[in-house]
């Protein structure tokens, strides 16, 4: 009797912390259900906006109503972001998200090292012919990739490829030797490091996503890793933050003259003409869509599905040497970063040409931001506020100076997103980037530009979102299993499969409690070990029944 006391009070300790335990996933459901409920509510006081601009709102909203009650508390002494971390954890396949695999490219790994290196950088002819020899190591690669069954690339093969491509001339220049098998080893030694270092740009990433428990994971034997987010629900701008190497720099815009060169070379070209657009729409400052032609500040227009043509085209070799006969091999081109209507994903984007110093040098670079955070624009909208060390002040002041009258293009990861005109010289190191952007694109540029850049950049070779429907398909299987196997119990054994339903109830409350207090993530194969161990109950008690 002594002993059927205590399973009795051990039941009950054990199911109360379990209740506990769960207690914290059942509040932050009710606050992040509040905050969608005043999301609405602001929302629907609001007018005359497009359903972009209403999910932009929404997202806003709710975004700030969760922020301000972070550290709110919220339920008996526990803050929000206390209970957010003390909740049940739910794995992708449940609460849906993204899942991504990166990659560090070999090619890229080679032309980061390489550029790492001023003296290398400012030589446009040897940079030309590195970028010959890395073009035919990635063509060869994909030839390769075709008969293998290994998954991702080999960048031993690029990297031997690669220097099998370059001349010994030009090896003794970039890297202080001729030696191929030290080369070879150095350049592997690098993508391993690049591999590293984005493992952990990534963690800093997705700590400023919010997402609470994230999947981070090297996959063996290749240059890849796999990154689940769970409850993401923008995918495309949860890529851009972890694949952008957050390269920022200053560029001057090249003069009209050689704008006007280069715009003639571009569509003089059969293959580029039929690929660019010779028009972009834009609106003005009363709203009113405005068309006009390809000139001035830009050399070239498309729509979005063509961009990756064009890129294309403009890498193969001998169009560069083209156009680097016209430039002197010191222009780069370059996208904007959003369309030239709306800021929306389609339509029409422009080209920059960007004059670069000693070479294809940018006049400034972002190493000396120290702060970057979103903020209102003086005239509405949102734009990312940049404070700068004491060096990269004077050399902002001085670059500002020197350019007063002209556009200075504020340029990230090769995409331009905006090309004021400077009116004065900017002293005391603090400026903006502008570039009509949305709370949580301005927000998630900030975020980029304070966790830091990575040495090569990382590329996006597979992503998939779970949405609703596998949610939906997990939670029906186990509510659909739990609630059959309670009927067959009461249908079969009455009073005695009530008391086995019973039984049964706390042991799934005890394995929810435990999967809370251990910070285990429940998923789909999960939900089939749980209906398993009931199978496995419900089986002991038909024996003792029967």
């Amino acid at each position: 009797m002594q002993i059927k006391g205590i399973i009795k009070w051990l039941v009950l300790i054990l199911g109360l912390a379990s209740i506990w335990q769960l207690s914290f996933t059942f509040v932050t459901r009710i606050v992040e259900s509040d905050a969608k409920e005043y999301a609405e509510e602001q929302v629907a006081a609001l007018s005359d906006l497009s359903e972009s601009q209403k999910a932009d709102k929404l997202d806003e909203y709710e975004k700030t109503y969760l922020d301000k009650m972070w550290d709110e508390d919220v339920y008996l002494g526990f803050t929000y972001g206390e209970c957010k971390g003390l909740e049940l954890s739910l794995g992708l396949d449940l609460k849906g998200g993204m899942n991504a695999v990166l990659e560090i490219q070999a090619g890229d790994a080679i032309r980061a090292h390489a550029t790492s290196n001023e003296e290398v950088k400012a030589n446009a002819e040897l940079m030309g012919r590195m970028e010959d020899a890395i073009y035919k190591a990635n063509a060869q690669e994909a030839e390769d990739a075709e008969t293998r069954t290994s998954e991702g690339e080999d960048s031993e093969n690029v990297i031997d490829i690669y220097l099998a491509n370059m001349s010994e001339e030009d090896l003794e220049a970039i890297y202080g030797t001729s030696d191929i098998d030290d080369i070879a080893s150095d350049l592997n030694d690098y993508v391993a490091t690049s591999v590293d270092n984005l493992d952990r740009i990534l963690h800093e990433r997705i700590d400023l996503l919010g997402v609470i428990q994230p999947t981070i994971q090297r996959i063996g034997g290749t240059n890849r890793v796999m990154v689940e987010l769970p409850g993401v629900d923008d995918p495309e701008s949860a890529t851009k933050l972890l694949a952008s190497s957050a390269t920022l720099e200053f560029w001057e815009v090249v003069d009209a003259n050689m704008s006007q060169n280069i715009q003639d070379f571009l569509y003089g070209d059969a293959t580029l003409a039929g690929l660019l657009s010779t028009t972009y729409e834009y609106k003005d400052q009363n709203g009113e869509t405005q068309t006009s032609p390809v000139n001035g500040l830009f050399v070239a227009a498309a729509n979005k599905e063509r961009m990756a043509d064009v890129n294309a085209y403009l890498e193969r070799p001998e169009v560069r040497a083209a156009l680097n006969e016209i430039t002197g091999g010191s222009v780069k081109l370059a996208w904007s970063n959003k369309n030239s209507m709306d800021g929306t994903r389609g339509g029409i984007y422009t080209m920059y040409a960007l004059q670069g110093r000693n070479g294809l040098y940018p006049a400034m670079d972002g190493s000396g931001i120290v702060r970057a955070e979103s903020t209102t624009g003086q005239w509405g909208g949102y734009e990312v506020s940049m404070t700068m060390d004491e060096n990269a002040s004077a050399e902002w002041a001085n670059l500002t100076g020197a350019n007063i009258g002209k556009p200075i293009a504020i340029v990230m990861d090769d995409v331009v997103y905006s090309a004021p005109n400077v009116n004065d010289r900017i002293e005391g190191g603090r400026s903006s980037i502008t570039g009509n952007f949305t709370a949580k694109e301005s927000n998630d540029l900030a975020n980029i530009l304070q966790s830091g850049s990575v040495p090569a950049p990382a590329t996006v070779v597979s992503q998939e979102v779970v949405g609703a429907e596998s949610i939906n398909a997990g939670m029906i299987s186990f509510v659909l299993a739990f609630c059959l196997v309670l009927i067959y119990m009461f249908f079969f054994y009455k009073t005695a499969g009530m008391m086995a339903n019973i039984a049964l109830v706390f042991n799934v409350l005890l394995l929810m409690g435990v999967l809370v207090a251990t910070k285990s993530t429940l998923t789909l194969p999960g939900i089939a070990g749980i209906v398993l161990t009931m199978g496995m109950a419900v089986d002991a008690n038909v024996i003792i029944f029967e």
